[in-house]
């Protein structure tokens, strides 16, 4: 006797952001870098890109022209990226690369 579970991702936008807040960004998390008025809306821009991304799987070849999934492993190394290079900015008292982020 065997059980299987599959987790799929949540069907529209709303739902897939309201997914990704709720398991992954939390209010220490929304807290954890400074400066919170440029953290803020970068973890927000890149939850929606992952939001997009598995919104537009469903429509298969004319979602996009490559099939990428950008699942939450991926979306967890964009989040560790930017927290290391704001923090490593802040350290050493440099510009933000916006190019590399």
């Amino acid at each position: 006797m065997a059980i299987k579970v599959t987790m799929e991702p949540p069907s529209g936008m709303k739902a897939g952001l309201n997914k990704t807040y709720n398991t992954m960004v939390n209010p220490d998390f929304l807290e954890k870098v400074e400066p919170y008025e440029k953290w803020r809306p970068l973890t927000y821009a890149v939850c929606f890109l992952h939001s997009v991304v598995q919104e537009r799987r469903k429509f298969g070849p004319i979602g996009f022209s490559m099939p990428y999934e950008f699942n939450s492993s991926d979306l967890d190394a964009s989040m560790l990226y930017m927290e290391k290079q704001f923090t490593s900015c802040a350290i050493t008292n440099r510009k933000y690369e916006w190019d590399a982020m």
